[in-house]
């Protein structure tokens, strides 16, 4: 639930489609192999259209912070992933093109994190390789990735996205 949007922004229309379904049907065309979306436990799911193409996955701690969706995402992820890619559901505009641009940047690098940027600011979404669980897990609060991206910054590839738009959710 969005407080400065007023509401639930993932099943928000824009343009006659939920606003996460722009990340998910980007996500497959890109091939993702499997895709999950974390949500609130009041969230229905059945309003979460998406073509059935995302696994629903529920945080009971969703109060604990951001922190708490990334450990359900860990905890829900299968054994052999080589990777985690860290995706708000509220950026409609990032595109299939750019995940797949990252996808490769990790396929090449996959002991890298890859973090999208704009004019050298790190932001969403960024890859963390599987090697990197055990850190994601230990996240606490409103941390999310960028406290990892801040300690292993020797170890961050950057994707340089080129607009700002992009990476923009739908309440800036």
């Amino acid at each position: 639930m969005g407080t400065r949007f007023g509401g639930d922004k993932i099943s928000a229309l824009m343009g006659g489609k939920q606003v996460v379904c722009y990340a998910v049907d980007d996500l497959v065309a890109a091939g993702l192999e499997e895709i999950m979306l974390v949500v609130r436990p009041e969230t229905v799911a059945e309003r979460l259209v998406c073509n059935g193409e995302a696994k629903i996955v529920r945080n009971a701690h969703y109060r604990e912070g951001m922190a708490s969706s990334i450990r359900t995402a860990v905890n829900n992820a299968g054994n052999d992933c080589d990777g985690l890619l860290l995706v708000n559901g509220d950026m409609p505009l990032f595109g299939q093109a750019r995940y797949r641009e990252m996808v490769a940047i990790f396929l090449n690098n996959p002991d890298c994190i890859v973090a999208a940027t704009v004019s050298g600011v790190r932001r969403n979404p960024a890859i963390f390789p599987a090697s990197m669980m055990k850190e994601l897990l230990g996240l606490k609060g409103e941390d999310g990735g960028r406290k990892l991206l801040a300690s292993y910054s020797g170890n961050v590839v950057e994707y340089a996205v080129g607009s700002i738009t992009a990476v923009m959710d739908i309440d800036t």
